[in-house]
């Protein structure tokens, strides 16, 4: 993730869907580590010949449940988390723009116009998508390191 004085403001501005997406992805993060211990409690189970039809039939459903929260908590942690992104470059590119129109004609007489534009809408990706799979890599790698 990226801050700075002029960034912070975009952040602040779309504080509860980073949230929202964070949680969420804590919780998909979690329940991703549920399934495999119960597949291993029913790889164990079946081994040792002590689980019965309705055994196997529970933890079925519990892995089952544990996907039906992990596909919810992903839909939410990308509408929360990828569409803060979206907004924070929107608003940086609003303000780019206005920032451009104030500058000088001279300014423009001496650098290309279509390379400052690439520039900046390389530049304004970059910081996008370090902001979005960027959060997302910092919450797993803070996550999965606990």
């Amino acid at each position: 993730m990226i801050f700075g004085k002029h960034l912070n403001k975009y952040y602040l501005q779309n504080w509860y869907l980073f949230l929202i997406g964070i949680i969420a992805l804590i919780f998909v993060d979690f329940y991703q580590l549920e399934i495999p211990r119960q597949i291993g409690i029913l790889v164990d189970g079946l081994s040792d010949q002590v689980l019965d039809k309705e055994g196997i039939y529970d933890i079925v459903v519990t892995i089952l449940g544990y996907a039906g929260i992990i596909i919810a908590g992903r839909f939410a942690w990308r509408i929360g988390i990828f569409g803060a992104s979206r907004r924070f470059d929107y608003g940086l590119r609003n303000d780019m723009f206005l920032h451009c129109e104030k500058l000088s004609v001279s300014f423009y007489n001496e650098n290309k116009t279509g390379s400052l534009m690439a520039h900046y809408t390389n530049d304004l990706d970059a910081v996008r998508m370090s902001v979005g799979p960027g959060m997302v890599i910092f919450v797993d790698a803070t996550f999965w390191e606990f």
